[in-house]
């Protein structure tokens, strides 16, 4: 088969029991919200979503997706060498010199409260927004394959036949008919950027040219992709 699909995760690849599995009767139960008790979330590789990453991305959470930028010194960088224009983020001089020196990419940078604050108390009445800001960047992911079945969001587009169980908004289908349907529907998805884009500027678009950026662009328009990631039972 060809185009096969490698996947991306933030973490170990062995299964981890899921805290916020909710059984399918909960009313609570989200999207995201695990299908199984015991597992590991991924992405197709290229295709993380970042905010799905937010949980567990502060340097000082255990297992923590993240860490601190720190200069030629060992000192935090503030969030103030980053700017953001024009849905672009831009590095001041210093910022680019410390990403080149600690081979850092600017798309993973992202900025963060020294502190670590919880859910529960950002959400509290009395919670001002008064701490620093510093960058910190991902750490590096593990690129693995793995061909057995997989549970994916694709559920309007997914054959009855390719559906081997569901469970909330998780389809269950094997590899083979995974790699099928994520096809079709990056293809949809690119259709969908390709025929918005023309509303809005005299400009053509190759629809090959696109191909690889359907879940990249930046030109104004974009595709969420928190559909894409997936559930492994066990790699």
């Amino acid at each position: 088969m060809s185009d096969k699909i490698k996947f991306l995760r933030f973490g170990g690849l062995s299964s981890v029991k899921q805290k916020h599995y909710l059984p399918d009767h909960n009313k609570d139960k989200t999207f995201h919200n695990p299908p199984r008790k015991k597992g590991i979330y991924a992405f197709p590789q290229n295709c993380v979503d970042k905010f799905l990453l937010g949980a567990t991305s502060h340097p000082a959470q255990k297992n923590a997706k993240a860490y601190w930028v720190k200069d030629e010194k060992g000192n935090l960088v503030s969030s103030d060498e980053l700017d953001y224009d024009n849905g672009e983020y831009i590095a001041s001089k210093k910022l680019k010199k410390i990403l080149k020196f600690r081979k850092i990419k600017l798309t993973n940078v992202y900025y963060q409260q020294k502190r670590h604050i919880s859910y529960e108390e950002r959400e509290a009445d009395d919670y001002e927004d008064t701490e620093e800001y510093y960058l910190t960047t991902f750490v590096k992911p593990k690129i693995f394959t793995y061909e057995g079945e997989i549970w994916h969001h694709f559920l309007d587009d997914t054959k009855p036949n390719e559906i081997l169980g569901r469970s909330g908004d998780w389809i269950l289908s094997t590899y083979v008919d995974y790699c099928k349907i994520f096809r079709r529907v990056k293809h949809k998805d690119l259709s969908w950027i390709h025929e918005s884009y023309g509303e809005y500027s005299d400009d053509s678009l190759k629809f090959n040219e696109m191909a690889n950026k359907v879940y990249k662009y930046s030109g104004g328009l974009s595709v969420a992709i928190d559909h894409l990631e997936v559930f492994i039972e066990k790699v």
